[in-house]
C-alpha cells in the first residue's frame, strides 16, 4: 500500500520507443556513368519510407527527386565526359539522413572504357577504388615505377571496384595503374593511375 504523499511514477513498467529520435542510416550508394547519364544504386535502409537524390554543385544542393521508393535512380540529359556529384538520403520517421560530404558519390557521364582511380594510404597499405567500366568482367591492378616506366602485375582477376595493396614500406609513395577487361584488355588513361603515401 502507498503512504500519503509518497511519489508515484506514472512511467513505471513502460518502455519508451525512442527510435524516432535516431538519425536515419545513410544509404550505401554507388554511381555509374552511362551515355549522357549517371545511374545511382543503393542498399535499402530499414524503415525508409522514401529516398531523395540531390546533385552537388559548388557545394550547394540541387534537388533532383525526393519521393523515390526504389533503390536506384538514373539522372539523364547530362553532358558526356563530365563529372557529377550526388547525394542520396533516406527518410525515416520524419527525418532525412545526414547530408555530410562523406556520403557524396561521383561519376562521369559517358561510356568510358577506362577506370578512374583514387588511392588512399594506410598502414603499410594503399586502398585503391575506381569507377566501374561498362561491360568489364574484371580489372587488372599494377604497381607503376615512373622512373623506370616499369609495371608490376599485382592481380589480373579483380572483379570488384576496390583493391587493397598490402606489405608496403612505411611513409613511402606508391603509384598504381588499373586496367579494365571486357573481351580484351582496354587501354587506360592518365586517370587510371593514382598515387598515395603510406602512413609513418
Amino acid at each position: 500500500s502507498l503512504k500519503t504523499g509518497e511519489p508515484v511514477s506514472v512511467f513505471a513498467g513502460i518502455t519508451e520507443d525512442r527510435s524516432y529520435m535516431k538519425e536515419p542510416d545513410h544509404p550505401e550508394t554507388q554511381a555509374d556513368g552511362g551515355d549522357k547519364s549517371v545511374t545511382l544504386t543503393w542498399k535499402a535502409v530499414d524503415g525508409a519510407e522514401k529516398y531523395s537524390v540531390k546533385q552537388v554543385v559548388d557545394g550547394e544542393f540541387e534537388l533532383i527527386a525526393n519521393d523515390i521508393t526504389d533503390t536506384s535512380y538514373t539522372v539523364t540529359e547530362l553532358e558526356n565526359n563530365k563529372d557529377y556529384i550526388y547525394l542520396v538520403q533516406s527518410y525515416v520517421n520524419g527525418k532525412w539522413s545526414a547530408a555530410d560530404s562523406d556520403y557524396y558519390v561521383k561519376a562521369r557521364a559517358g561510356l568510358i572504357s577506362y577506370p578512374i582511380v583514387t588511392a588512399a594510404g594506410g598502414d603499410k597499405s594503399v586502398v585503391l577504388t575506381w569507377t566501374k567500366v561498362s561491360g568489364a568482367t574484371k580489372y587488372g591492378v599494377y604497381s607503376y615505377n615512373a622512373s623506370t616506366n616499369k609495371y608490376t602485375k599485382l592481380d589480373l582477376n579483380v572483379t570488384d571496384t576496390t583493391y587493397t595493396v598490402t606489405g608496403l614500406e612505411e611513409d613511402t609513395e606508391y603509384t598504381f595503374f588499373v586496367q579494365a577487361y571486357t573481351t580484351k584488355w582496354l587501354a587506360g588513361a592518365d586517370e587510371s593511375y593514382a598515387a598515395a603515401t603510406t602512413n609513418k
